[in-house]
């Protein structure tokens, strides 16, 4: 009984070992900043705050139909008050 476990672990670890030996190697990305401030501020809007959290951009997809930008930025006030987005 203690053979096959061993075996089985072995066996286990050889192929764990094979499968991250063949991972995809990650993309390489470049960002360009443009300007030092950040891009989204209480000044853009009073009712937005001054306690920006997380903001998210991401570049829209192909399959969405209609878009009205290429890129989406998603931003939320800290006290969970709104969501909002803004687009380029």
């Amino acid at each position: 009984m203690k053979t096959i476990r061993l075996f089985s672990v072995l066996l286990f670890a050889l192929s764990l070992s094979s499968a991250l030996s063949q991972a995809a190697k990650p993309a390489t990305v470049s960002v360009n900043r443009i300007g030092d401030g950040p891009i989204i501020t209480p000044e853009l809007d009073q009712r937005m705050g001054g306690n920006i959290q997380g903001p998210s951009l991401i570049k829209v997809p192909k399959w969405i139909e209609n878009p009205i930008g290429q890129y989406y930025l998603y931003f939320a006030d800290h006290r969970g008050e709104y969501i909002r987005m803004a687009y380029a």
